[in-house]
């Protein structure tokens, strides 16, 4: 036995062979029930040694975090597409008809894989508007957030490489704070905040481990769904 095989893995690892695995029955090299079977046993194993002979056939080796993250990264990837006013009836693609998110008496959370449109109007009365893009598309390079702050508080939890600007935002009692970088990554959006907040705050930060854990269950949960109905 290499000393790789008896190494254990973590959360990490397991997706990136579940990946390489749905990928491979994507494409036809594997059937719907092998590829089910090989997924189920991915996400039991516990070492190195129980995920590589599951792409052995796949892939020669399977790659370092680090490249698997610079390779399947959805914002290593260019974003062609930009508002054409009047392009579609969808809410959020025209200046004046903007996606609304808001939260006048009970909190709003945007989380899981959702679409950020070129246009979007953040409101909050007594409850909070939390946005969760980890998992989010950012349909185009910029989007313009106009937000019109009461009581609640503003959240944005930002993926690596996302920017955000807000010195358009008019403060009250709430504070503004930006913890990401104000010029994007290559093929990453760039958020530009306007407008007004009053008692509430607006916070932009990436995410923290409680996030990241999250994060990995909620793909972990929608990936047996996926076995099962295979």
């Amino acid at each position: 036995m290499s000393e790789r095989s008896g190494m254990r893995i973590g959360d990490v690892e397991r997706d990136q062979v579940i990946d390489l695995l749905q990928h491979a029955v994507g494409d036809g090299r594997l059937g719907m029930t092998e590829g089910r079977e090989r997924i189920e046993q991915a996400l039991a194993a516990r070492t190195y040694g129980d995920l590589d002979p599951l792409v052995a056939d796949l892939t020669p080796v399977l790659p370092s975090m680090a490249e698997d993250v610079e390779a399947l990264h959805p914002f290593n990837r260019p974003l062609d597409r930009v508002a054409v006013p009047g392009e579609s009836r969808e809410p959020g693609w025209a200046p004046d008809d903007p996606l609304v998110i808001s939260a006048p008496f009970d909190d709003d959370r945007r989380v899981g894989e959702w679409s950020l449109p070129p246009y979007i109007r953040v409101t909050t009365g007594f409850g909070d508007v939390t946005l969760v893009c980890l998992e989010a598309t950012a349909e185009t390079r910029v989007i313009r957030i106009e937000v019109s702050g009461g009581a609640g508080d503003i959240r944005l939890i930002l993926p690596e490489g996302w920017a955000v600007r807000a010195d358009r935002v008019a403060r009250g009692i709430g504070g503004v704070r930006v913890r990401v970088p104000g010029r994007p990554a290559r093929g990453a959006p760039l958020l530009e905040l306007s407008g007004t907040l009053t008692l509430g705050d607006l916070v932009a930060r990436p995410a923290n481990a409680i996030d990241l854990w999250l994060l990995r269950r909620r793909k972990r949960r929608r990936l047996r769904q996926r076995a099962l109905q295979a």
